[in-house]
This record gives structure tokens, sequence and C-alpha cells, in this order.
């Protein structure tokens, strides 16, 4: 019913004959209806539906609140402020209790409700028609819904919040920004710190605000979306870490350009991040200082070696025991090597130079670094290198590898056991093999032996460091090929297979052979060497292999002493440590460059430290040559006579 009032005449035929249609439409209406009468609200009509919304009892011409006395509450004022004012009532949700049944419990129903004031000819209002429908049902459908959308909210902003996340909405043309989730967490606000696009650029770190306006800018322009991480300042000045994803689409409904973004909280894991890489630092220095200090002492008892190899060539016995001593210091040496070699690999700091190699020449590169070894426990090796292989690689890199290969095999063989070397082609890879029938590996620690530091049990594992196999599997990898390791168990032996991508261009020139005729002098001719080094030992023993040359040699053990001597003896070579205290080589070698008669002289750099970066360092501070102690005479001897021939 639209109608604010309604006028009848019910003494009237045609009002009459009207009100028969309209009761007959009354009954067929889905909504209920009924009429009341007089003060005291006496029921004149009612349609079914309206009896099957209060139960069938006797309604009709009974007093409605005497009839219905659960329903009367606030409705008596309400039907007679309608009768007096001759204004409608309109009800949305109107609470009613009913009783379903005469003498039934009386229940809450939720209504849409209209009472209508029936105007008499005369102008007076003694009927009301009401009219309505029983809502209850879909209102209560309709409040579990939001219910539970109530509750789906509250467990995305309690779930925002345990992640320390913020959701957000922006909307370009207005402006307007929305957002939920972790603002108390984050930023100790229950509300959020902006509502604007614009305003949410205040919190950002002055440094990173131009990257993340830039960024939002392309991708708003391109409809894209982003990610990107900032820091963002809290309003006690302290700095967080934030990342952030976001994407752009529009508005079906206004056309608007609409950014929905994620942020959430990295603080904790950049601060990992941040103490891994200290950490990580920290490591590399005690790593490179281990070596420089582990080197050091060994710098003299290699040139102890080749004093007793000039002085006693023909002593058989001294002969063994200098054999044996070499090998064990060449072995010392490699593990300090591999140890930095790992360290730099892991900070990605290892440039391969690979080009078209033989692989067979490496293989044999690789024997003859293992052979001492190999032949020290009366091993067989037995090689099977099969065709050609051309693979893309760096040579000293992959002779490396199989020369850790080799060495592991020989370290857990027992003595006078066989050795494989196998070398063959599979599809579009070069295959080795490298076999031997020692302790064998568990199946529990096949998974791990290629970790750093990884330690099998003593059966297997005994002495090892843990260092060659994660290296070799490092530099294989590098070369993007794989390794594995295969054993049949305790006392079964292993397997290593090395598997590398074949090369497709052509092979290159071989390097030229190295000299294994005799040893070459150290310095060519007669020469004046100054030997500076704050380790005495390392000192005194190289001067005395020079001198064993024929050399005129000098040494100092500082800075100081070194450039006194040098103004004396007037030098053409100085063999000159780095890591001595006070005056440092670094200083001693500006001091003689910055002299006249420096400017011609050879300084070689004889160090400890032996990193690629150390080297360009020395290089770049004006000596002719770096050496990494402890150094061999046959490398002393070809740096020097490189650098005299220039």
């Amino acid at each position: 019913m639209a109608a604010e009032h309604i006028v009848a005449d019910m003494n009237d035929p045609e009002t009459m004959s009207e009100e028969s249609t309209l009761r007959k439409v009354f009954e067929a209406s889905p909504s209920f209806l009924h009429v009341l009468r007089g003060p005291d609200f006496v029921f004149e009509y009612a349609n079914d539906a309206y009896y099957r919304l209060v139960g069938r009892r006797d309604l009709i011409g009974r007093p409605a609140f005497e009839a219905m006395p659960e329903a009367a509450g606030d409705f008596p004022r309400l039907i007679a402020e309608v009768m007096a004012t001759q204004r409608p009532f309109h009800g949305h949700e109107v609470p009613v209790m009913l009783a379903r049944t005469a003498n039934g419990a009386p229940e809450e129903r939720l209504m849409d409700l209209v009472y209508v004031p029936l105007i008499d000819p005369d102008g007076r209002c003694t009927r009301v028609l009401g009219h309505g429908t029983d809502i209850t049902e879909s209102v209560l459908l309709r409040r579990r819904a939001e219910k539970a959308e109530r509750m789906s909210q509250q467990r995305l902003t309690d779930a925002l919040s345990a992640g320390r996340m913020i959701a957000w909405e922006w909307d370009i043309q207005t402006d307007a920004l929305t957002s939920r989730g972790a603002w108390l967490e984050l930023f100790d606000r229950r509300e959020p710190l902006f509502t604007t696009g614009r305003g949410a650029t205040a919190f950002l770190h002055p440094d990173d605000r131009p990257a993340r306006v830039e960024t939002v800018r392309v991708a708003v322009d391109r409809g894209t979306s982003w990610h990107m991480q900032y820091r963002a300042l809290h309003p006690d000045g302290t700095i967080l870490w934030l990342e952030e994803r976001a994407t752009s689409s529009r508005d079906p409904v206004t056309g608007h350009q609409i950014v929905t973004g994620l942020v959430w909280d990295i603080s904790a894991r950049k601060k990992a991040e941040e103490e891994l890489q200290l950490a990580d630092r920290r490591k590399s220095d005690f790593l490179a200082t281990l070596s420089h200090e582990l080197r050091n002492p060994l710098a003299p008892i290699r040139s102890g070696l080749q004093i007793l190899k000039r002085l006693m060539p023909d002593d058989a016995q001294i002969n063994r025991t200098r054999s044996i001593m070499e090998r064990q210091l060449s072995h010392l040496v490699r593990l300090i090597d591999d140890l930095m070699e790992v360290s730099r690999i892991s900070r990605g700091k290892v440039m391969l130079r690979p080009k078209p190699l033989r692989l067979g020449s490496v293989l044999s590169n690789a024997v003859e670094s293992a052979w001492p070894t190999i032949e020290a426990k009366s091993l067989q090796l037995r090689q099977v290198l099969g065709e050609p292989l051309t693979v893309d690689g760096d040579k000293d890199r992959l002779t490396q590898v199989f020369a850790n290969l080799l060495g592991n095999a020989v370290k857990f063989s027992p003595p006078g056991s066989t050795l494989g070397l196998t070398m063959r082609r599979e599809a579009d890879e070069a295959v080795v093999l490298v076999e031997d029938e020692g302790q064998g590996i568990d199946a529990a620690s096949l998974d791990t032996v290629f970790d750093l530091f990884a330690q099998g049990p003593s059966h297997q594992m005994s002495g090892s460091l843990g260092i060659g196999l994660a290296l070799a599997r490092q530099l294989v990898e590098l070369h993007r090929g794989s390794i594995s390791a295969r054993s049949g168990g305790k006392d079964r032996g292993s397997t290593f297979t090395v598997r590398l991508p074949l090369a497709t261009a052509g092979l290159a020139p071989d390097d030229p052979a190295e000299d294994d005729g005799p040893a070459a002098p150290v310095i060519p001719g007669r020469a004046r060497v100054l030997v500076v080094d704050d380790n005495q030992d390392a000192a005194d023993t190289l001067v005395a292999c020079l001198r064993l040359e024929g050399h005129v040699v000098d040494v100092a053990h500082g800075g100081p002493a070194a450039l006194e001597v040098f103004d004396r003896l007037d030098p053409t070579w100085v063999l000159l440590d780095i890591g001595m205290p006070g005056m440092d080589g670094y200083e001693v070698a500006r001091h003689i460059r910055a002299r006249p008669a420096g400017r011609q002289t050879r300084i070689v750099a004889i160090t400890g430290w032996g990193q690629p970066e150390d080297k360009a360092r020395v290089l770049a501070a004006g000596f002719d040559a770096h050496l990494t102690k402890p150094v061999d005479l046959k490398a002393l001897a070809g740096a020097m006579r490189n650098e005299a021939l220039r």
C-alpha cells in the first residue's frame, strides 16, 4: 500500500462492490493484511496470510490485544497515533512477539510492517489497515551471513596482525586509501597513520622514498604490479624494513583505477641477514688470517727442504725423508688452498676462465698431482679414458676437482688396492668415474658427503676435514655439471661420478708444456737480493737458498731495517713480506719506489695473503709480482725470470 490514507464509505453500494473486489485481492495476497476498528482495535478483517502467521485462532469481532495479548507491546500506542494523526506508520524489521497457536509459547518474529489510516467520508479515522511481511528467516539468514563476514574479516585482521602485515586499497582518482592489519604491532597505533596515497609516502625513509614513489608511478601508469623492499620510519624514530606487493585493476562500477597491496615487516629477517653477512665476513677474515698464519711457518720448512736437496743430493735416506716431508707439506698447502677456495666460492668470488679443452689432458694433470700419494701407498691405477672428449672448462679448476677426487680415493684405500679412472661419453655429456676399493660410505652419509665439513662415521671419514669433496661439488656445479657418490657400504669401496656438458666450440690451443728438464736458477746470473720478512726463520732459510745459488743476499726483519739495508746494498731484487708489524710491506714498497735507485728495482711480494684480491692489491701498489707462502723455488724462479725479461 503506497497510499498515505484510504477514504471509504462502507454504506455506498459502489464502495461495497469495490470492497468485495479488494477482499478477493487481499485473500490472494502473499502479504498479511488485517483491518482494526475503533479505539479497542477490534478485528474487522484478516486475510489467510495473517491467519497463517498468528495461528488459526478466533479473531474477527475481538479486540486485537485481547485475542493476541502477547503482541501488545508498543503497538496500541502506535495504532492509536496512526488514527489520531491520520499518518501511516512504516516499520522495518520490527520485532513482534507472536504465538503461532492459541496456547503456544510466544516467539519473536521480524516484520516489515505498515499501518495505513482508513478515512471515513466525514474525515474521521475509525479504522486502520495493517499489512506487512514476515521477514524473520531472511533477516536471520542475512544476520548469520553478516556475522560470518565479520568473523571472517576479524580472522583476516588477526592473521594480518599475527603476520605483522597490513593490507591496503588505494583509489587513484580520489586518493583515498583504506587499510587494515598490524598497525598496532608495527606502528603502535590502533588506527592507520594515513588515509590517502600521498600521506602514505610521509612515513617512508627519505633515502628510499624516491625509488618507491617512482616504482609506484610506473606501475600505476602501466597498470601493472610491483614488488619491492624499503625502509619506513616508526613514530618513535626507529627504522622498520618492509616488503610490499601490489597490483592495479579497474573498478567495474566506478571505473576508477584501484591498487590493492600487502606490506609486511621484514625487519627481523633483515637483521638476521645482516648478522649472517657480518658472520660470513668474520668467517672469511678468520679463514684468510688462518691461512696467512698457517702459511708463514710452512715457508721456512719448504726452504729448509730445498737446502737439504741442494746440500745432500746423493744421500738416499735423506732423499726419502725429504720426499715424505715435501709430499706432506704439499698436502697441507692444498688443504689451506681448498679451505680458502670453498670460502671464496660460497661468497661468489670465484671466476672461471673457461675454454674448450681436452678432458683427458685435465685427468692426466690430476693423476700427476696425485701420483706421489698413489705411489706411497703402492696403489694400482687402472685408467680407461676412451675417445677424446672436449669440454668447456677452466683447466686449473677441473684439475683441482679430479685431483681432490683421486686424493680422497687414495686416502680411504688400503695399501696395494686398485683405483679406477674412467672417462666416457653419454649423450651430450662427458662422464668421469673415480673408483676405489676402500672403506666405502654408508647409505646415511651419501646425501651429505659433499657438504662442507661433513663428517661421516669414523671408519669412513677419519682424518678428513670434509673440504675436498665440498670444493669438488662447487667447482663442478660452476661448470654446469653434476657430481654424485655411490657405494655398496662399509668396506665395499666408492664410486664418484662427474658429469660435464660437452663443448660445442672447437678445441683451444694447448698451453705450452712446462719444462721438465733441469731446474733453472732462481735468479738469472749473479744478483743483489734483499729479503724482508719479520718471520726470522722464513727469511733466514730463503736467504740460505739464494746464497747457495751464488747471489749476494742480505736480510731485514722489519720495515725500517729494510730501508737501511736497501740504501746500503742497492739491490736489484727485493723479496718483501706484506704483513709485518709497524711498517708493512706496502709502506716499505712506497718508500723504495720513492728513491731514485728504487724505480728500477724488481719487488716481489712473498706473503701468506694469497687471495686474488690480495694479488690485485699488491700489483696495484707497485709490486712486480706476487707469490704465496710457502714459496716453491721453482715458482720463484719463474716469477723472477718473467720479471727479468720485461
